[in-house]
């Protein structure tokens, strides 16, 4: 596991920056636990690369953002990781 750096989490914070978490975006990035896996391959097809995984509080509450080009890709779904590749 690889220690999330000041870049991902300013653009995780960009992530937030609309008008409903605009106040809250720091407090909120500040607050979660990150953890970035360089270089990931997993055992069948799917994105190889760097991913970033953030917990919100307890297990149930994640997302999933692939790194691409030193910007987030958020992914809501397995489908969207094919779309992004």
């Amino acid at each position: 596991m690889i220690k999330y750096t000041d870049a991902h989490i300013r653009n995780l914070i960009g992530a937030y920056l609309s008008p409903t978490h605009r106040e809250n975006a720091q407090d909120l990035a500040d607050s979660c636990h990150y953890s970035v896996i360089e270089n990931y391959m997993p055992d069948c097809p799917g994105w190889c690369g760097d991913i970033l995984t953030v917990i919100y509080g307890f297990a149930e509450c994640y997302e999933v953002f692939l790194i691409k080009d030193n910007n987030l890709v958020k992914i809501d779904s397995e489908i969207e990781i094919v779309k992004n590749l």
